[in-house]
């Protein structure tokens, strides 16, 4: 069987200051091998941009196998 990447989506858990409830913002199309940098750095990015702070994240990558 062949295995190929099929895709990766990312979802930032993150608690809003005012509410204290959990909001997950997910974001798709994400490149193939995403370093663990890359997915911090954006993490920083989303907490400034909305002032929440970052619970955790997931990152969900698919994979295709072929006969």
């Amino acid at each position: 069987m062949n295995k190929t990447w099929d895709k990766t989506k990312v979802v930032y858990n993150m608690v809003t200051k005012d509410a204290e409830k959990v909001v997950k913002r997910s974001f798709t199309n994400i490149i193939e091998n995403v370093t663990d940098d890359q997915i911090a750095e954006f993490g920083s990015i989303l907490k400034t941009l909305t002032t929440d702070n970052l619970e955790n994240v997931e990152l969900v990558e698919q994979t295709k196998y072929y006969a």
